[in-house]
């Protein structure tokens, strides 16, 4: 499996000006292989550096690439949507596990960092199989037996 714990965000500088009274606060999109596999809660707009402190684990089934990407929350007349900040990219082949801050990038421009942990957790088949199943003589809530 593959986990990620997003940090925080720094000096973030979008494109485009953002009226921060309309923006409800950032957000944290990881993909693996173009495939959406976490999204962190809203984050407050602090000063334009959100911290998230979320931990994340997800299924790994052999992706190059893990795209972290920013959005913010924009609060519209009727609705909430998200309006891409910026994104950025990890190659995973050769990582074992990486601490640092990577910088976000739009249109080929850099607009801040994001700072985040990733690495691998290994179950073993066997040992991933008994947390799926009850271990023999072991009591139930209902306090029966298991098995």
């Amino acid at each position: 499996n593959f986990w990620c714990r997003i940090l925080a965000c720094e000096g973030l500088r979008p494109r485009r000006r953002l009226s921060l009274w309309l923006t409800q606060g950032f957000v944290v999109v990881v993909r693996l292989g173009g495939r959406e596999v976490c999204r962190t809660a809203a984050a407050p707009v602090a000063g334009g550096s959100p911290e998230f402190q979320e931990t994340r684990i997800a299924p790994y089934a052999g992706e190059t690439l893990a795209e972290f990407v920013v959005f913010s929350k924009i609060n519209q007349i009727c609705s909430v949507s998200d309006q891409f900040l910026g994104s950025a990219t990890l190659a995973l082949p050769s990582l074992d596990v990486f601490h640092g801050s990577l910088e976000l990038r739009a249109a080929d421009r850099p607009i801040g960092r994001l700072s985040v942990q990733v690495g691998w957790q290994d179950v073993a088949a066997e040992a991933g199989r008994a947390l799926l199943h009850p271990i023999e003589g072991t009591p139930t809530q209902r306090g029966d037996s298991a098995l």
